[in-house]
């Protein structure tokens, strides 16, 4: 018997699980970018990131499908009805793409797996699949449930750390930090 392993979808890479450690790597591949070139890169990123959403059904699909009898398939339930009808007329030499694309392609997973709402995101991995997971670049993308902090919830700007935060005992203060704080336009030359 094969050892499970409950994974929980909690979406694909974001700059917002660590904003620093994010900012850091991207420095890193360029030492010399600017403040503005961060921000665009942490922009594309934040298109680029797929949540946990209703409408969105993550799928890995692995050498399982490579059968005749698809519908004995365990995450056949959990497919959409597109998806079923897409590989169901897919010829059997031709379904391979489906297994390649969906990591990174270097080694396939030996089942296939779906995650959606209505499994609250959760399904069962084979040991042997998680390894392959955790070498992947979907590493990030679940987590163990039972070795995490409480159900999974998506960072919000607001329970973000805050950076400074300012105190003022009357109005007056307030202006005279407001006056401090804005930019005095200056000229040079003619």
């Amino acid at each position: 018997m094969t050892t499970r392993i409950t994974l929980e979808y909690i979406g694909e890479d974001h700059p917002f699980r660590d904003i620093a450690a994010f900012v850091a790597a991207i420095k890193r591949r360029a030492p010399r970018i600017s403040q503005a070139g961060v921000d665009q890169k942490v922009a594309e990123a934040l298109l680029k990131r797929t949540p946990r959403t209703p409408g969105i059904v993550k799928i890995l699909f692995g050498t399982d499908i490579l059968t005749d009898d698809l519908e004995s398939l365990p995450a056949w339930e959990w497919l959409t009805p597109v998806f079923r009808a897409e590989i169901g007329n897919c010829p059997m030499n031709e379904r391979n793409r489906y297994i390649y694309a969906t990591i990174d392609g270097m080694i396939p997973l030996a089942n296939s797996y779906v995650w959606r709402v209505e499994n609250n995101w959760m399904q069962e991995v084979t040991e042997a699949d998680v390894a392959v997971i955790r070498r992947s670049e979907a590493r990030g993308w679940f987590r163990n449930p039972h070795r995490a902090n409480g159900p999974h919830q998506d960072p919000r700007s607001y329970d973000l750390p805050v950076m400074s935060q300012e105190t003022f005992r009357n109005p007056a203060e307030f202006t005279d930090f407001l006056r401090d704080q804005e930019r005095i336009p200056h000229w040079s030359g003619v």
